[in-house]
């Protein structure tokens, strides 16, 4: 029994030895990135051996940080740990969004739901530059795909020494200071822009991108084609990359969420298609496949608007062969009844059936009058009443009049089926 206690006890203390050299390890991982220049270069040196032993001092890397803000309020989480096992499983998946065998570390920043991710930089610029974009587009699609979530990466493409890699933090650090013009599922290089830059460049393109939208909430398809060309006609790759990553990630999941299933369905699976490209060799083929994605949300849209027109003209009829006799009825009382405008309403009933509703409501109520007027021996001025002209009987007559060509008690005598007539 004693044995049993003391090895349970030596488990113990080592698992706790583990977690204080892992909390240890990680106020140095805090204070090297967040307060390197605090330190001298000794002592950032042996911060950097005791931290990441893999790396030299002196090898050139990236700084990538890939933020999900709001992180409790987005993912159903009843404690900390499980966000903290959602976290690792998120840190998984942007570890494999690396190229295998890649040298990179990543560090989990807990509290607000966060990843940096420290990479060796390639031979040149431009091939860091050019990696790190499709290392982004890769988190963004994976992300999505696995969990629905969308994420700000900030990254740096200039590569700095290891020991110097507080400089890019401070970097990022100062451009999140303004998240206000950070967009979900965009990716920013700060090294190319200041604060103001970036806002101006937003500004532009979230101009075009809300008369986008405009057109497709008033149903003009045709300028939002229009504005969807409009987007990317910018000479700013920056621009174009910030365009496309918001209409992708957010502008055509969010419209298409304000439809049924099926019409959202139709735009997610072409955003989410096993054969998109990973990355774009040029703005003609982004602008293509954006447009792509515009026609099939306006065609899902145009025919889920056309299902619904044909229901509601179809309840509007209905419900006139119930209460036609209501003398209340008109195009405002329909409108109100059924939850939409009455030009709305007086458009859509023509542009659907070619008749104006207004004929359609008289032709109801003389319908059921010259049935009444063929099989009843009902006075003409009730039959009125019953047939919503509760209000004037006149104007009933002279509708009628002018429909047949001749006053009702004319028609009841040339169609009468009962052979007694009590007018």
């Amino acid at each position: 029994m004693k044995h049993i206690i003391e090895k349970l006890t030596g488990s113990r203390k080592r698992r706790t030895e583990r977690s204080l050299d892992r909390i240890e390890l990680d106020m140095k991982t805090r204070n090297l990135m967040q307060h390197g220049q605090s330190f001298s270069e000794e002592e950032r040196r042996e911060m950097v051996e005791a931290i990441w032993p893999q790396f030299r001092y002196e090898e050139k890397v990236t700084l990538m940080e890939v933020v999900l803000y709001d992180i409790w309020n987005t993912l159903p989480f009843d404690n900390r740990s499980e966000l903290e096992e959602r976290l690792h499983e998120i840190r998984d998946l942007i570890r494999d969004c690396l190229n295998p065998g890649e040298k990179a570390i990543l560090e989990v920043r807990y509290g607000i739901g966060a990843f940096y991710v420290i990479r060796t930089a390639e031979e040149t610029a431009e091939q860091t530059e050019r990696n790190l974009r499709v290392l982004t587009e890769w988190i963004h699609k994976m992300l999505y795909q696995k969990f629905q979530l969308y994420a700000n990466i900030l990254y740096d493409s200039e590569a700095v020494e290891l020991g110097l890699i507080y400089q890019p933090v401070e970097e990022i650090t100062r451009f999140l200071a303004g998240r206000q013009f950070v967009s979900g599922g965009s990716s920013i290089d700060i090294c190319k822009f200041d604060s103001r830059e970036y806002t101006d460049m937003c500004r532009r393109a979230i101009g075009k991108i809300n008369r986008y939208m405009e057109a497709i909430r008033s149903g003009q398809f045709e300028q939002a084609d229009e504005y969807c060309r409009m987007i990317f006609e910018s000479e700013a790759v920056e621009e174009i990359s910030f365009s496309w990553e918001v209409m992708t990630s957010s502008i055509f999941p969010m419209i298409s969420s304000l439809y049924p299933p099926e019409v959202s369905k139709t735009i997610v699976e072409y955003l989410h298609q096993p054969s998109r490209p990973v990355s774009f060799s040029s703005k003609e083929e982004m602008l293509s496949f954006v447009l792509k994605g515009n026609q099939i949300l306006c065609q899902s849209i145009e025919s889920h608007r056309m299902e619904k027109s044909d229901s509601l003209i179809g309840r509007i009829q209905e419900y006139m062969k119930e209460h036609y006799g209501n003398p209340e009825i008109n195009v405002a009382f329909l409108a109100e009844r059924f939850g939409i405008t009455p030009n709305y309403l007086s458009s859509l009933y023509r542009r659907q059936t070619g008749v104006k509703l207004t004929e359609y409501i008289q032709q109801i109520r003389l319908t059921h009058a010259e049935e009444l007027l063929r099989q009843t021996n009902q006075k003409v001025q009730d039959i009125a009443r019953q047939c919503g002209y509760e209000y004037n009987v006149g104007y009933f007559q002279q509708s009628f009049r002018k429909k047949h060509g001749m006053s009702p008690s004319e028609y009841r005598k040339n169609n009468k089926v009962l052979n007694s007539i009590d007018l």
